[in-house]
């Protein structure tokens, strides 16, 4: 009675579907990612009006007012914990 071989079905993997597997699983974990930290990010436009005075004793000073413009970029890591930056113009007086 001959010797039968165990056979699989299992395609077998070349070097070719070893890098395309590679790709499709680098697209997807960068999707994925990007995706979680879009999520943590918020953009926005700020824009104000700014008045203040000095004064004291000696000093006495006028009241002074601008407005300001700007963009900010906060990025949220934990609900209580944050890092945002911004950019403001502020013409001077």
């Amino acid at each position: 009675m001959p010797l039968l071989k165990e056979r699989t079905f299992a395609p077998v993997l070349t070097h070719k579907n070893s890098l395309k597997m590679k790709k499709i699983l680098t697209v997807v974990i960068a999707f994925v990612t990007l995706t979680a930290v879009n999520a943590q990010l918020k953009k926005g436009l700020r824009a104000g009006y700014a008045m203040s005075s000095v004064s004291g004793t000696k000093v006495d000073f006028d009241v002074r007012s601008t407005y300001y413009v700007g963009f900010f970029t906060e990025y949220k890591s934990t609900e209580k914990i944050g890092v945002q930056a911004e950019l403001m113009y502020s013409p001077g007086v």
